[in-house]
Parts: C-alpha cells; sequence; structure tokens
C-alpha cells in the first residue's frame, strides 16, 4: 500500500469548498460526462470529512502511539520537539489516528503530542488506499 503526503488545505476552507460545490454537484450528476468530476468532488468531501474526525479525534486525546514511549520504535524527532515546544523528550511520542471513507480511501494524521500536557504539534495529513 502506497501513501502520499497530501497538500493541505485548511479544514474550514475545504468544507466551505464542498459546501459551495453541493448544488453544482446536483446538476452535474445526470450528466454522463460529468459523473468523474462529481466522483472527484465526493471523494473530496469524504476526505475533509475524515480528516475533520481524525482532528476531532487528536483534540479529544485519542491516537494510537507510533513512536517513542510506550511503542516499539523510538521518536527520533522526541530531542527537536522538546527544544521547539518545551519540555524533556522524554516528553513526546509521535501519534497517528486513522479514517477509511466510503470509498475506502485511507486518511491518516499523524502528529506530535507532549504526553504531559496533552498539547498536540506538527499535524500530517497522509492519504493512501
Amino acid at each position: 500500500m502506497g501513501t502520499t503526503a497530501a497538500t493541505f488545505i485548511p479544514v474550514e476552507r475545504a468544507l466551505t469548498l464542498v459546501s459551495a460545490a453541493a448544488p453544482v454537484i446536483k446538476l452535474m450528476s445526470g450528466a454522463e460526462h460529468f459523473k468523474p468530476v462529481v466522483a472527484g468532488v465526493r471523494a473530496f468531501a469524504e476526505r475533509v470529512a475524515a480528516v475533520q474526525s481524525g482532528l476531532g479525534r487528536l483534540a479529544a486525546g485519542e491516537g494510537r502511539i507510533i513512536a517513542g514511549p510506550g511503542a516499539k520504535d523510538a521518536f527520533r524527532g522526541a530531542a527537536d520537539a522538546a527544544k521547539k515546544y518545551g519540555g524533556n523528550a522524554s516528553d513526546y511520542t509521535k501519534i497517528s489516528v486513522s479514517e477509511v471513507t466510503k470509498s475506502g480511501d485511507r486518511v491518516s494524521i499523524h502528529a506530535v503530542r507532549n504526553e504531559v500536557t496533552g498539547e498536540v504539534f506538527e499535524k500530517k495529513v497522509i492519504y493512501g488506499r
């Protein structure tokens, strides 16, 4: 399974785009030659919803630790995170939350979390199948 780093669009902006596109999608969905466009916009809307859900889960303290204390792998960026955000390197973990859209796309968000304060930094969205 290959993954590709995504160009990040702020969630609020993406939701505005999807909302504005809804009437156009309805008009276009009946025309055969617009079906690929409609499918693309729907897939984009699903991804935006998955990102929004993932960000909410991170804010609620969810996330699987993938590196650092509590994981099998060391978090190589822990010292840099401590230097940048304060605290000790041992306070930081790399975490992940994932969602699967209706069309089968996996949307993951990786981030750095300070386990002492609960703060989350450096969120990155990763798309894949």
